[in-house]
């Protein structure tokens, strides 16, 4: 009404957040409101073939929303807040809401219509022990392997084991004309700034979690989020 000064008989597209667009025309202008027309509906799935789960601390300040722009941009299912022993930035219920926000409007802006989950700040053993049976679970913290070597070596939970098995075993949607097949799930989890404690290293080790370097350089937490979700989203 505003920004894009739409007129009565305009189009536009909807969504709901499930995957269900609507084409839809302006029918009427209201001082606060506008009033739209629905003319159809119709199923569109534009997600990655993993439903991947990120563990991050929240990072500070304008930092936290472009890591919720950019993991709503990637086609990461759910981002979980992490509470680690060093964690800096204690998530609220405000930051939480102010973070789904933030993925509804990276959603309009690159086309995704179905919406990244937010979910509740969780403590990290307890998000060790959520996804203790996917099958393929990441801990970023230098010394470990590289996620490339791990997915070339041919084990029972890589990457790449879990594509091929989605490519042999799952018609493709177009094939089969919907409903969409359900994603293999991955998960990873990032540290703070002052990285993991030996002691939650050895948690992670203890309940099968696979340890991955990302490189000779520190990143970033939400730096490391977005490597990680490059790598398990494709």
């Amino acid at each position: 009404m505003r920004v894009m000064r739409a007129r009565p008989g305009d189009r536009c597209t909807l969504f709901d957040g499930t995957g269900i667009e609507f084409q839809a025309e302006v029918a009427e202008i209201l001082p606060k409101k506008v009033r739209l027309r629905i003319l159809d509906r119709k199923e569109v799935d534009r997600e990655s073939p993993f439903r991947v789960t990120l563990g991050v601390p929240l990072p500070k300040g304008e930092r936290e929303r472009f890591l919720v722009e950019k993991l709503t941009e990637l086609g990461v299912a759910a981002l979980v807040p992490i509470v680690t022993e060093r964690t800096v930035v204690r998530p609220t219920a405000a930051a939480v809401h102010r973070l789904e926000r933030a993925v509804i409007e990276a959603s309009k802006q690159c086309g995704r219509n179905r919406l990244m989950q937010v979910a509740a700040p969780t403590a990290f053993s307890s998000f060790l022990l959520d996804h203790a049976s996917t099958e393929v679970r990441w801990i970023a913290h230098p010394g470990g392997a590289c996620p490339q070597a791990i997915a070339d070596g041919g084990a029972s939970d890589t990457s790449n084991s879990v594509a091929r098995r989605v490519e042999s075993e799952v018609p493709s949607a177009a094939v089969l004309g919907g409903p969409y097949p359900e994603p293999a799930a991955r998960v990873a989890v990032v540290g703070p700034e002052g990285g993991f404690t030996p002691d939650e290293l050895q948690a992670a080790a203890s309940l099968g979690w696979r340890r991955v370097d990302l490189g000779p350089r520190v990143l970033r937490s939400e730096t490391a989020a977005i490597v990680l979700a490059v790598k398990l989203t494709s």
